[in-house]
């Protein structure tokens, strides 16, 4: 809901492994623990559509296992909750342990 300047995250490099702690963590940070639970995203940049995007996500063997929650990434439980966005051709898609309340993202979010 508010800026964030100055920023109140961490960087968190992706290394392949769905066994990140800090990636993991990301969506308590960045709502300063409104949101309790775990969780992750996926990105992408640059593609013409929401269709695209998604197809482009389910044509990749890495992102898919990801959408679809299987092996690791269904062992993580993270698959209660889905939210995506779309800002000038900025794609990302955040899975998550629980439902969100309404409070903690506004439309604009």
């Amino acid at each position: 809901k508010d800026s964030q300047e100055p920023a109140r995250w961490t960087p968190c490099c992706y290394t392949g492994s769905a066994e990140q702690d800090c990636m993991h963590r990301k969506p308590k940070e960045i709502t300063s623990g409104a949101y309790s639970s775990d969780g992750f995203e996926i990105s992408a940049h640059n593609y013409p559509s929401n269709a695209d995007v998604i197809d482009g996500w389910s044509n990749s063997a890495g992102h898919r296992v990801v959408l679809l929650s299987e092996g690791v990434w269904g062992e993580l439980g993270v698959d209660e909750a889905l939210g995506c966005s779309n800002h000038n051709s900025y794609f990302h898609c955040w899975f998550g342990q629980e439902k969100a309340s309404d409070d903690i993202c506004d439309e604009t979010g």
